[in-house]
């Protein structure tokens, strides 16, 4: 097989951005830009990599400090038909190191009947 034939094979590239253009578009983004995350559907199984979400990874002041910019999501967790899905915990890992790291989920899920 030519590698011409095995690029074809394996589809097209995923879309990745450049850095210069990520930064420009984050730069242009409105502050007061409201978090309009679609719902995880209640009957969901498996993970949520393609779903609407956040992950922050890191020290936990870190973590802190990036729920403090994310509170318009508490809005979810008094939703009538919406919960606000949760997960905070430390990571452990295999390598040897002097500080703790810690990682946070969030997802906007429908909730069941």
């Amino acid at each position: 097989m030519t590698f011409k034939q095995y690029l074809e094979q394996t589809g097209p590239k995923a879309w990745i951005a450049k850095k210069k253009d990520v930064l420009r578009l984050w730069s242009s983004l409105r502050e007061d830009m409201p978090l309009n995350p679609q719902p995880v559907s209640s009957n969901h199984v498996g993970n949520r990599f393609d779903q609407d979400g956040v992950r922050i990874t890191g020290s936990s002041q870190f973590v802190n400090s990036v729920l403090a910019k994310l509170k318009p999501l508490l809005f979810y967790s008094e939703h009538p038909s919406l919960e606000l899905d949760v997960k905070y915990r430390q990571v452990v890992s295999d390598e040897t190191s002097n500080k703790p790291s810690f990682a946070c989920y969030i997802n906007v899920v429908q909730k069941g009947e």
